[in-house]
């Protein structure tokens, strides 16, 4: 007996990838936002290079520096238990905390 393809069956009735909320996508935009402002951005360079951030953080930038930062974000993520779609710069580093904090 052959059945309709919209039956409900197992893996059925549903919507063609990319169309409705299927499949979910797996970043959160905030989460990138934060992200872009640690690499660096025209607004944050300055303040990055004024602080010497990389330096405070122990962050040894090598010849590819995004890879470097974002293994010291989700290491910072994973040790302190935090959740990535919960993600703000203050809450990585009591370091990044207090300069955030300070500066005007």
């Amino acid at each position: 007996e052959m059945r309709d393809g919209n039956s409900g069956g197992k893996g059925k009735g549903r919507n063609n990838v990319g169309h409705g909320n299927w499949p979910y996508k797996w970043w959160y935009e905030s989460v990138l936002i934060e992200l872009a402002l640690l690499c660096g951005t025209d607004a944050t360079t300055p303040f990055i290079q004024k602080h010497k951030l990389y330096a405070q953080l122990s962050i040894h930038v090598g010849p590819d520096p995004v890879d470097s930062i974002m293994r010291w974000v989700r290491n910072q993520l994973y040790t302190n238990r935090l959740r990535w779609r919960d993600l703000q710069l203050e809450s990585l580093s009591p370091v990044l905390s207090d300069i955030i904090s300070g500066d005007p």
